[in-house]
Formats: C-alpha cells, structure tokens, sequence
C-alpha cells in the first residue's frame, strides 16, 4: 500500500512572482533585492530531480510573506510504519 509523506519548510524571504514560473530551472536564484547570494541557482532544481523518479513533487508558494516549498514522497506504509525518524530540533 502507498502512502504519502510530506515535508513542509517555510523560508525567512518571499519570493518575488515573476520568479515563480522558473524556480526550478537551472541557474535560476531568488535573492531577496539587496541581497547577496553567493549560490549557483542549482539546488532547488537538482532536489526536484531526486523526487521525480520516486514520483514525488516539490512545489513552491508565498504566504505571509514567506516563501514555503513542499516536497511530497510517495512511499510504502509498511516501511515507513517499521521507519524510526528523529525529530529535528530546531
């Protein structure tokens, strides 16, 4: 029997609108305006690469200001009711 698990991270920024539609594209970055970014643009687009052969989505929206991605796996529920996890403690 399949199941879904869902990870839910909020970001500290919003991401402006007009980079929504390429987010996941390589080389794409969503620095906040007077920010510096030092990253490649690369991350969001090699995590999405990594679900998709596990049918899994990553999506990304803006709400109260932050920016929030969901990753969304489909597993097995008996290997993830037998599955200890630890809590991050944050």
């Amino acid at each position: 029997m399949q199941t879904a698990v869902c990870l839910r991270i909020s970001n500290v920024g919003a991401i402006a609108e007009s980079m929504m539609a390429t987010l996941f594209e390589t080389f794409k970055r969503a620095a906040a305006s007077g920010s510096v970014d030092n990253g490649l643009g690369l991350g969001l687009f090699i995590a999405r690469e990594l679900v998709r052969p596990l049918d899994g989505e990553i999506t990304v929206a803006v709400a109260e200001g932050k920016a929030i991605f969901e990753e969304i796996l489909q597993c097995d529920a008996a290997l993830l009711a037998s599955t200890k996890v630890a809590s991050p403690q944050i």
